[in-house]
């Protein structure tokens, strides 16, 4: 999980005016069949998503900063966030985004 924060921080940082923005994190337990699963979502005010990019963003390599701040990243941790959920029977998915607007991901694993 801490690999999904420091992402969602570093999305918020911006290098140009040296002014930090804001993550929150919401935690639950829901019941899905007989499995008990957490769930976390995580909000930030960073620079948001476009749609289209929504799914290919946990794609290794894909980066949302082109063009912005591309130099600072590698499109790694969000596909490196993706893949140690996979591996714990989880999930993390963008939930909302908007360009200017920030993210809010949904992180799902079974307990």
């Amino acid at each position: 999980m801490s690999n999904v924060l420091y992402n969602a921080v570093h999305a918020i940082i911006s290098k140009r005016t040296r002014e930090m923005g804001v993550v929150s994190l919401k935690m639950s337990k829901e019941k899905i069949q007989d499995n008990n699963r957490i769930v976390m979502f995580i909000k930030d005010n960073g620079i948001g998503i476009v749609h289209d990019r929504w799914e290919d963003i946990f794609e290794l390599g894909v980066s949302n900063r082109e063009g912005i701040l591309k130099d600072e990243s590698w499109g790694y941790g969000l596909w490196r966030s993706k893949s140690i959920l996979r591996e714990l029977g989880g999930d993390i998915a963008v939930m909302e985004s908007a360009p200017g607007q920030g993210s809010t991901f949904k992180i799902s694993i079974d307990v």
